[in-house]
């Protein structure tokens, strides 16, 4: 005679409601990892975002050197000249000008007509580079004209009483120039320099 033993009703329940429980469970952690995964992907994608704007930021910035020695080669050898006026195919005011009122520097380069902004040919990452060229006075004098134009400035003279004191000598016939650089580049990518040299 064979007996079978077979566990309480209960027993066989409880297990039941277990595993349904467990599939539950298992369900919601993969939900949670699918979700914590995108998350990850989504980091390193902006990450990487981030990271190649910068350098593209970089690049454009870098690039506007290449429009400041153009436009110091240029008043280099048109040194004469640019006292006596515009030079505007070149990108050459005489006199400054800048933003009014709450305009921005780029809107306020933006609105210079084509033909009075230099072109330099763009870089090998196809970063297009213009800039202009203001001369530091007020409109149109000569730039001996000390009230109108930006001078050297004045440094009071000490001999030399202390070791490592130097006296500094004024230079008033140099001329100061101020070359505002834009550089555009690959994604919309856009750079403002600004440098003034005195010649």
């Amino acid at each position: 005679m064979l007996i079978h033993l077979h566990p309480p009703l209960s027993q066989n329940a409880s297990r039941h409601q277990q595993q349904g429980v467990v599939l539950l469970m298992a369900l919601i952690m993969l939900v949670a990892l699918t979700l914590a995964g995108i998350a990850l992907v989504r980091s390193v994608d902006t990450s990487n975002l981030v990271a190649g704007n910068l350098a593209f930021k970089q690049a454009a910035t870098s690039s506007a050197d290449r429009g400041t020695e153009d436009a110091v080669a240029f008043i280099n050898a048109n040194k004469p000249a640019l006292k006596l006026g515009d030079d505007l195919a070149n990108g050459y005011r005489r006199y400054a000008a800048g933003p009014v009122g709450t305009q921005t520097w780029s809107a306020f380069f933006d609105a210079i007509p084509a033909g009075e902004k230099k072109t330099v040919a763009a870089d090998s990452v196809g970063n297009s580079i213009e800039y202009v060229v203001h001369r530091l006075c007020n409109p149109p004098v000569a730039p001996s004209t000390i009230p109108s134009c930006a001078v050297a400035q004045t440094a009071a003279s000490n001999d030399g009483n202390k070791a490592g004191d130097f006296d500094f000598p004024i230079v008033t016939s140099q001329t100061y120039y101020r070359i505002t650089t834009k550089v555009t580049g690959p994604r919309n990518t856009t750079s403002f320099t600004q440098t003034v040299v005195s010649m």
